[in-house]
């Protein structure tokens, strides 16, 4: 990629390796300072890019400029610039901010029946499906989840998205990015991965865990063979929420509970995604954009624990989002038009037989967390619980993915194994130091308590010295929640190129440095005032504070001197293949 062909073949071949070792491909970051790789899409003038340093998010990024078409990799399947990623990782993420001018972000691919695909995800608020112009585009619309001006990250899964157009067609390989029109807009942190997905229901297990929510007579939730016509009977069995008592949106039909021991309480994913149709009255041909019949056709809610308590997320049709209802403990989305219920408008320029049958299958994909801070900015989703559907109509395809940082992560403590295996005192001087597994009201989740003689006594899961060891030679990174109402030590064991370290955090202001094998640093004064707070830290970026050129090769324990509780203790690590520069 670039101004050569052969930074093209080192670009792809180190692509590749990073993707075969950590299960993912960092497309763009912008933190090479340069835009290579970036081109017009076949010579568009009025493609014009930048790198730029973006302060709201600490980050360089890519600024579009001009409103053209602009490519990164190939625009199509045989072009000598393709990314030519073949791994299987087709979940794709990807930050993005705008001025409010239209956007579309194309995902070029080649595909099993010897044809190649482009993925359109646009700022428009439905989905056309695969006819969209023609025969090679999968069009689907982000506008209700896309603010003016705000950072917004977007997952879509690229064989999902397939399946529900193509059901018997396969992602064989992934060419290129297409940026159109959004001038202005900032672009940043584009990355493949392939996630450990959650499958909460596929319909291949009759109706396990739903439930009818104090529903009239006449309600019933069914498992049916697959009928619908773009899948001629490919995709199995589906969900049937069905009703005969007219009450419409009065039925709710249940999956997982918002409480109790039917609760999910999933950690770690906050992407749901779902398929439906066949919700409301029949669908329409043609139909005014942005009209909606019935507003009643639908809706999804989803039941989550976040840090500031319970929440559903509802979705809705509509064109605005109605934010937070129901006196703060719901967070409402609006998922478009009557479109998004399988009508259909006129096409310009398109013969009526070559536009989108009617009554499509639809999919959608939400972000959990970027749902809540949309309207609560310093809320956090704990875990997601429930899935209520209101209406009836049919459901499928029903599953949690991680968050692209997520999907990095290594968890050595969440507490939701209810033991302390792997913990010991290491420090019982003067005796009586304990370490308990509990349940934590606040934070709606278990968590590991440690209890004795403040600062004079030390715990550790993980081991400095071997046995042990985590010996995590993949992450740099380290991230935990604490409440402390005391104060606190917390320690992070490594190897690095000059020897054993441990870095050293502490509720102070300022950052002391070195001292010995030991580096310092504050993580802010009041950090020890009984609530709960989460740390980020990136331990390479640490080190390198205090020591330019050392660097980390593993990291081994994590330790803690005062009495308080911690839980999610994790590490990770994002690849940045960019900043390899190739000059």
């Amino acid at each position: 990629m670039g101004n050569t062909t052969m930074k093209t073949l080192l670009l792809v071949l180190l692509t590749l390796l990073v993707s075969m070792a950590h299960g993912g491909i960092v497309l763009e970051d912008a933190e090479d300072g340069t835009t290579d790789g970036w081109r017009q899409n076949n010579g568009d003038p009025a493609c014009q890019f930048e790198n730029i340093y973006d302060a709201e998010s600490y980050s360089r990024v890519i600024r579009f400029n001009g409103g053209g078409s602009c490519v990164l990799g190939s625009h199509w399947a045989g072009g000598s610039h393709s990314l030519h990623i073949s791994d299987g990782a087709t979940v794709i993420s990807w930050r993005i901010r705008t001025t409010g001018q239209p956007f579309n972000f194309y995902v070029v691919a080649s595909t099993s029946d010897g044809g190649y695909r482009f993925f359109n995800y646009a700022s428009a608020s439905y989905n056309h499906g695969l006819h969209h112009f023609n025969r090679y585009y999968i069009h689907h619309g982000l506008a209700q989840d896309h603010q003016v001006n705000t950072w917004r990250r977007f997952t879509r899964d690229l064989s999902r998205d397939l399946h529900d157009a193509q059901p018997d067609v396969d992602i064989i390989e992934i060419h290129g990015i297409i940026f159109n029109n959004g001038q202005g807009s900032l672009l940043d942190d584009i990355v493949l991965y392939t996630p450990d997905e959650a499958l909460l229901e596929d319909g291949e297990s009759g109706t396990d865990g739903w439930g009818l929510l104090n529903n009239p007579p006449g309600s019933s939730i069914n498992n049916i063979p697959d009928n619908d016509m773009q899948g001629r009977h490919l995709q199995g069995h589906v969900i049937s929420l069905e009703e005969t008592n007219g009450q419409g949106i009065g039925n709710g039909y249940r999956l997982g509970a918002p409480t109790g021991p039917d609760a999910w309480r999933q950690r770690g994913k906050s992407i749901l995604q779902w398929r439906f149709r066949q919700f409301g009255g029949p669908p329409v041909h043609p139909i005014d954009t942005g009209h909606v019949e019935d507003p009643d056709a639908l809706e999804f809610r989803v039941s989550v624990q976040t840090v500031m308590g319970q929440r559903d997320l509802v979705y809705r049709l509509g064109g605005q989002h109605l934010g937070i209802t129901e006196n703060g403990q719901a967070i409402h989305h609006a998922i478009g038009d009557d479109r998004t219920i399988g009508s259909t408008i006129d096409e310009p320029n398109i013969p009526d037989d070559e536009e989108n049958p009617l009554g499509l299958w639809q999919a959608e994909a939400r972000d959990l967390q970027q749902d809540i801070r949309d309207f609560e900015p310093r809320n956090r989703l704990l875990s997601v619980n429930a899935f209520t559907v209101r209406n009836a109509g049919l459901v499928d395809d029903i599953k949690l993915l991680p968050h692209i940082s997520e999907s990095y992560r290594t968890v050595f403590e969440d507490a939701e194994n209810e033991n302390t295996n792997g913990w010991w005192v290491y420090d019982d001087d003067p005796p009586g130091a304990g370490i308990a597994n509990l349940y934590d009201a606040d934070r709606q989740s278990r968590v590991i308590e440690t209890s004795g003689d403040g600062l004079n006594n030390g715990y550790e899961i993980g081991r400095r010295h071997a046995p042990g060891q985590w010996h995590d030679t993949r992450d740099d990174h380290v991230r935990w929640s604490q409440r402390f109402a005391e104060d606190f030590v917390v320690y992070v064991a490594l190897d690095t190129t000059q020897g054993p370290r441990y870095m050293r955090y502490r509720p102070v202001n300022g950052d002391m440095g070195v001292d010995g094998n030991y580096i310092d640093f504050g993580l802010g004064a009041g950090m020890d005032d009984g609530q709960w707070h989460t740390f980020e830290r990136n331990l390479q970026q640490d080190v390198s504070a205090f020591e330019p050129g050392n660097l980390v090769l593993a990291i081994n324990a994590f330790l803690v001197r005062g009495s308080g509780r911690l839980d999610d203790i994790q590490t990770f690590h994002l690849n940045r293949i960019f900043a390899a520069g190739f000059e």
